[in-house]
């Protein structure tokens, strides 16, 4: 939770932003943005007029019907974002309402951009055949790691949640990445939540669940290093070359820890769970 500040700081604060949404470079606003940063906790942008922080920054001095509105309100969404400054602040009316517009307009270009993914969806599920843009899962057919109740690829404990499609930004807006259809994929739940900002898998984190058995090692981990492997190996199978069918990871010796070194990436075509256990898998299909 952001700690606002008292009246006369809230004055200073928003003389800030002001400086802040009215500077043409990062040089001379460098100190006002240093301000904001601190008085709202939002990490200082690595580039100027970065879109993630703008928005942030806009968020955190909006009420919550200016941050959620609706476009056939007839109340302008600048006003509620002038009505809440003006409760906490002293300022003179006419900066206080370019303000106010300055976050509406922010807030707004942000809508935008987000009706644009929407409107992309359809065109990202047609360019990626239907399917996971990383582990190649199929959105319009049950996954295979369900029918199979793949033990190393645990989506069957969540499947509407964990195979659900997701629009996904290749490179994060934290990064300075773009709201372009260049710059997204679709991914299933479980890889998008997976890749993040970046697959981070920590060495103490991995030597700690090596030795587990597959039923108690955490499932996000195993999401973790299906998604690691596919950025090694390039997405194509290893046993049989395959790039456009779903992908799992397998150990190579099955006796060693479940490390990275120690796995490799497979389609359910060339590296399928044993029969018993697509049998129970499709029974557990059903049931639900």
């Amino acid at each position: 939770m952001v700690v606002r500040p008292q009246s006369n700081g809230m004055k200073a604060l928003l003389a800030d932003v002001r400086a802040v949404l009215t500077s043409i470079d990062l040089t001379s606003s460098a100190r006002h943005l240093q301000n904001v940063s601190t008085a709202l906790g939002i990490d200082r942008p690595p580039v100027w007029a970065d879109p993630a922080f703008l928005v942030l920054l806009a968020i955190s001095l909006s009420p919550r019907n200016a941050i959620a509105y609706e476009l056939l309100d007839p109340y302008p969404r600048w006003k509620y974002i002038r009505d809440y400054l003006q409760a906490i602040a002293d300022l003179d009316r006419n900066d206080l309402e370019w303000i106010a517009r300055a976050i509406a307009q922010v807030l707004d270009a942000h809508d935008r951009q987000r009706s644009n993914v929407v409107m992309d969806f359809d065109r990202l599920m047609g360019k990626q055949n239907g399917r996971c843009a990383i582990c190649r899962l199929p959105f319009q057919a049950t996954s295979q790691a369900v029918l199979q109740r793949d033990p190393f690829r645990p989506l069957w404990h969540a499947p509407l949640e964990l195979t659900r499609p997701e629009v996904d930004h290749i490179k994060p807006i934290s990064w300075a990445g773009e709201n372009q259809i260049e710059n997204l994929q679709l991914l299933c739940r479980a890889c998008n939540v997976a890749k993040a900002d970046g697959v981070r898998i920590s060495p103490n984190r991995e030597a700690a669940v090596a030795v587990l058995d597959i039923d108690r090692i955490p499932r996000m981990h195993l999401f973790r290093l299906l998604v690691w492997l596919v950025g090694e190996r390039n997405g194509q199978c290893e046993i049989g070359g395959c790039r456009d069918r779903e992908l799992t990871i397998r150990p190579i010796h099955t006796e060693a820890p479940l490390v990275r070194s120690n796995l490799l990436l497979a389609c359910y075509r060339c590296s399928p769970v044993s029969k018993s256990e697509v049998a129970h898998g499709n029974s557990l299909a059903q049931e639900r």
